[in-house]
């Protein structure tokens, strides 16, 4: 009986560590994700700005 319920344990914490991985992999693809989006609002706040200047210089050209 005692050795069944090692077994079962040994099931439980073999399971218990797969978990823990998917939870990592997990948490690193949200980090990810999350950088991704900071760098895309990056960009477009960036493309904002050049369209903005480019604007002004445009009128400064034309007086």
């Amino acid at each position: 009986y005692a050795s069944s319920i090692d077994d079962i344990l040994e099931d439980e914490e073999h399971y218990a560590d797969q978990l823990k991985e998917y939870l990592f992999y997990a948490e690193a693809l949200r980090a990810v994700c999350r950088k991704h989006e900071l760098m895309q609002y990056d960009l477009e706040m960036a493309a904002q700005d050049l369209a903005s200047k480019k604007q002004q210089c445009e009128e400064l050209a034309t007086g």
